[in-house]
């Protein structure tokens, strides 16, 4: 697996607004990583959250162990988890700064490790490392469809290439066969695509993942006039037609 970056950094720290957002969105109770883990937690558990964002998953799980520990580099969304853990009241996680790599934790009962590897460049340390931190069992969420599978038609208009696309379930499962662990899968609808709040919105984040510099504006038009096309309505904002899949992958330990 393959990866362009560290999943740190003031990228991130831009986009911790949104991701507190969509947190506060979750219905957890509908949610199909939630319920899994939900399942395999018992009261006395401890949870590793490797990665945990602004707390999308540390939140409506931290009810269900006895404690969570969320590893994040970035600050920005260590703010907006450690604002929304104080809002709930939540007395029993503990935010961890830096990336899992470099994290020094102990392990713990289930680690959980959601939409990350796609950002790390050599996958094998890492999922080795999440193997280790786990007495019982490890649950990795992956993408089956690239996000941005909806504009590789733009990405070719604007770069003359296909687009290389991003590492996804199937490359993972087959490198963990490749280190020895033989992972179960469920496959289930993602709950949601990307949501814009306007055209104006899709067209700054469409940019941002076309890799466009900021002061190129010449493909505006042209992204403009696709969005407009293929968006529709969803849930008062915008949004391309639902199609995505993702992957639970989950394996117990002896």
């Amino acid at each position: 697996m393959a990866a362009p970056a560290e999943p740190g950094g003031s990228r991130w720290d831009a986009r911790a607004g949104r991701f507190a957002r969509l947190t506060a969105e979750l219905d957890a109770d509908a949610d199909p990583l939630v319920g899994a883990v939900r399942a395999a937690l018992r009261p006395e558990d401890t949870l590793l959250d490797a990665g945990a964002g602004a707390g999308r998953y540390t939140i409506p799980l931290a009810a269900a162990a006895r404690h969570v520990t969320a590893v994040e580099p970035s600050g920005g969304m260590r703010a907006s988890l450690a604002s929304a853990v104080a809002a709930r009241g939540l007395s029993n996680v503990t935010i961890v700064p830096g990336t899992w790599q470099e994290a020094e934790v102990e392990p713990h009962d289930v680690v959980l490790c959601s939409h990350v590897l796609y950002f790390v460049p050599d996958a094998v340390p890492f999922l080795e490392k999440v193997d280790r931190h786990a007495r019982r069992a490890c649950f990795v969420y992956l993408r089956v469809d690239a996000r941005d599978k909806p504009i590789f038609p733009l990405w070719r208009e604007v770069w003359g290439e296909e687009r290389t696309p991003e590492p996804g379930f199937v490359d993972l499962y087959n490198l963990l066969f490749s280190i020895g662990i033989r992972p179960n899968v469920r496959l289930a609808p993602m709950e949601r695509g990307t949501h814009y709040d306007d055209l104006d919105d899709a067209i700054a984040q469409t940019r941002e993942a076309l890799t466009l510099p900021p002061d190129d504006h010449q493909h505006d038009a042209r992204i403009r006039a696709y969005l407009a096309e293929r968006l529709q309505p969803a849930d008062g904002r915008l949004a391309f037609p639902s199609y995505l899949q993702t992957a639970i992958i989950w394996w117990e330990k002896d």
